[in-house]
């Protein structure tokens, strides 16, 4: 599962009892760290989008208290969290999901909190199965995703418009 699809394998699921098919949990190896843990927590998430959510929980209950490889902008108290990640490993999601595609399989959410970065430098997938609601498809999210990774590398201006224009791409591909 994981050399071939960069997904992280289930090595157990435990349901309630015999006689029902409620799961409480599900056993995985660690994968690493999440790309929205990596980027600061879930304010710095794709998920993060409005300011009411800042005036209903002024303190971040998900957020890493000291994000790591953040950087400041003169005169601009706000934190730009980096990520570690290289146009190599969007490269290689896009191929596990090539493959995933290949042999029928839709990851069904494909996003920051679903992405690992491994403890040796690799992004991984975890979560598959259920389907998000009004999903576009995994190539659109992973464009999404990659464009949202883009405002928080620290790339080449060439490779990141290279890499900008292939998550277009991908975000025009129709539901797979």
């Amino acid at each position: 599962m994981l050399r071939r699809f960069g997904v992280l394998p289930i090595l157990a699921v435990v349901h309630k009892n015999e006689d029902t098919d409620e799961t409480l949990g599900i056993l995985m190896p660690y994968g690493g760290r999440s790309l929205e843990s990596l980027a600061g927590g879930y304010k710095y998430g794709m998920g993060y989008s409005s300011i009411e959510e800042d005036a209903e929980d002024s303190e971040d209950e998900h957020a890493d208290p000291d994000p790591p490889n953040i950087n400041h902008t003169d005169g601009d108290a706000t934190p730009v969290p980096k990520l570690p990640i290289t146009e190599v490993h969007f490269q290689s999601l896009v191929m596990n999901l090539w493959e995933l595609a290949r042999v029928g399989v839709l990851h069904g959410d494909i996003n920051d909190r679903n992405t690992l970065y491994t403890e040796d430098g690799k992004l991984i997938m975890i979560d598959l199965g259920g389907i998000a609601p009004d999903y576009k498809g995994d190539a659109h999210a992973l464009g999404s995703m990659i464009l949202w990774a883009l405002g928080r590398v620290e790339w080449d201006t060439a490779v990141s418009e290279r890499v900008r224009k292939i998550s277009l791409c991908l975000q025009n591909i129709k539901n797979n």
